[in-house]
């Protein structure tokens, strides 16, 4: 019963808070799995992305965190792993990667450090040995 009533209110606070006037959706708007867990949530503005989307796991973990800016993917961006440790982090600009961006194994020790300019490779990139020891390095 318990389980009914938390879809029913999930299914109910997306038709009352999103607008989806002409097929256009404006407002906030989330989307469950088909087990009525929260999947994902974020807003729509002028029908497009904008501000902070959150993605779930099924086991109610932050899977990834978007943020996007018209439409466009726009800010930092965070993937976890289903026990909420960090998987990877980085930042986007304008729809484009932008900055540093980092990686890490399950066990926490980083896999990579890479940097881009306006989506493309720039400066230092380095990727790491299974036991965090720098295994290349390269410039760009």
């Amino acid at each position: 019963m318990k389980k009914l009533f938390i879809l029913f209110t999930l299914i109910l606070f997306v038709i009352t808070c999103g607008k989806d006037k002409d097929n256009i959706k404006d407002g906030y708007f989330s989307y469950p799995y088909e087990n009525g867990q929260l999947h994902m949530e974020g807003n729509h503005k002028n029908g497009k992305k904008d501000g902070k989307w959150t993605i779930y796991f099924e086991n109610g973990q932050i899977d990834n965190i978007q943020h996007y800016k018209n439409g466009k993917k726009d800010g930092k961006w965070v993937w976890n792993y289903d026990n909420g440790q960090i998987k990877m982090k980085g930042n986007h600009k304008n729809g484009k990667k932008d900055g540093q961006w980092t990686e890490w194994s399950t066990v926490g020790e980083k896999k990579y450090e890479n940097t881009y300019k306006n989506g493309s490779k720039d400066g230092k990139w380095t990727t790491y040995n299974e036991d965090g020891t720098i295994k290349t390095v390269k410039e760009y």
